[in-house]
């Protein structure tokens, strides 16, 4: 049976495919989970990040990583001349569209569990960094250099959900990737992959988005990335916090602060209560 977005936990021998395709020396360096999305979901997403999605001037503000915080408000990045466009979107805020950020959410908890790491790791910034789900729009160009990252961590993937078809919706080059034996491939052309398919990657394989092509009235190449942000402390705009009393107070302080911090986000226990009661009862 094909793993999708409705699977909140990974089958072990899933799991172990996936693991040795992405680590394994002769394995290609990427996992492909088709169908991870269903049509039906493939055609809202597009629709509504294509289509439909106007961010507004305040959401346009020129931001920088620099910038990045818990309670950090979501951004966009619109190229001039209708070369694309890119919406940066955090698990802490509501999202313009809560279809995205529910199976963004998934995305996250399977990268997790294939990587070995807790569950809801990097959810929010506990240990400095935070995923954010990024949903790309390239028209025209070759928008990322060829690169890699992560490259002191043997473990530590990538994920692109793709949402176009090269050859369709977009044509010339796109999202090549370098294999663990070393070649060099472009996805669509040398791997076969379909608007709703989820690619784990390996984060330290070099990899580039360039040469893409599309028409006016083509969507160009769309898909959702999810990088581990690094988040800075949040600014305390109230003034220092009394110093903790000794005891067991002064280890409870910090776990209370934050969890103070985090009910003040606008929806965040709507979505996030749901989840750990769903997790409860499958164990």
């Amino acid at each position: 049976m094909a793993l999708t977005f409705h699977d909140l936990l990974v089958p072990r021998p899933e799991l172990d495919r996936m693991r040795r395709e992405l680590y394994h020396s002769e394995g290609p360096g990427y996992a492909r989970l088709p169908g991870f999305v269903p049509p039906d979901f493939v055609r809202h997403l597009v629709d509504f990040w294509v289509h439909s999605y106007e961010p507004s001037e305040e959401q346009r503000r020129s931001r920088s990583k620099g910038d990045l915080h818990l309670g950090a408000p979501n951004y966009s990045k619109v190229r001039s001349e209708g070369r694309g466009a890119s919406h940066f979107n955090f698990f802490w805020n509501p999202c313009a569209d809560q279809v995205t950020q529910a199976v963004s959410l998934v995305v996250a908890l399977v990268r997790n569990q294939v990587e070995g790491r807790p569950l809801y790791d990097e959810l929010f910034p506990l240990e400095g960094r935070s995923t954010s789900f990024r949903v790309v729009i390239t028209r025209q160009g070759s928008p990322v250099r060829e690169h890699s990252d992560w490259e002191e961590d043997f473990n530590r993937l990538q994920a692109t959900l793709f949402l176009s078809r090269w050859g369709k919706d977009y044509r010339g080059g796109g999202f090549h990737l370098e294999s663990n034996r070393g070649d060099t491939l472009l996805f669509g052309r040398d791997i076969e992959v379909e608007p709703g398919d989820l690619v784990l990657w390996r984060y330290r394989n070099r990899h580039s988005v360039r040469d893409v092509e599309s028409s006016p009235g083509e969507l160009g190449f769309v898909r959702i990335l999810y990088p581990p942000e690094l988040c800075h402390p949040t600014p305390d705009t109230t003034g220092p916090a009394p110093p903790p009393e000794g005891g067991r107070a002064a280890t409870r302080a910090a776990p209370t602060r934050f969890r103070q911090r985090l009910r003040r986000i606008p929806g965040v226990e709507r979505w996030v209560r749901p989840l750990l009661h769903r997790l409860r009862g499958r164990r």
